[in-house]
C-alpha cells in the first residue's frame, strides 16, 4: 500500500522554522529540498537549500497521530 507524503512552504516562516517549532511535538516533519533541486526550483521556492517541509503519512498509524500533526501545525503556522 501507499501512504501519502506532501510539501508545502509557508509565505511567513522558513521551512526550518517550521520544523524546529514542530519538533517538541514529537512529530515527524523534516525540510530540505530531499534532492530534488530541480523540482523544489521549478516550483518557485526561494531557498532551494530551506526546501519545503515535508510530512509523511507512513509515520502515523491512527486517526489521534494525524490529529496530533495538524494541531502541531496549527500552532505553528
Amino acid at each position: 500500500e501507499r501512504c501519502a507524503t506532501f510539501g508545502f512552504v509557508s509565505e511567513t516562516k522558513s521551512s526550518a522554522e517550521i520544523a524546529r517549532a514542530v519538533e517538541p511535538h514529537k512529530v515527524a516533519i523534516a525540510n530540505g529540498n530531499f534532492y530534488a533541486n530541480r523540482l523544489v526550483e521549478a516550483l518557485g521556492v526561494k531557498n532551494i537549500d530551506d526546501g519545503v517541509v515535508r510530512c509523511s503519512m507512513a509515520h502515523y498509524n491512527t486517526e489521534g497521530e494525524v490529529d496530533k500533526l495538524i494541531e502541531a501545525l496549527d500552532q505553528v503556522l
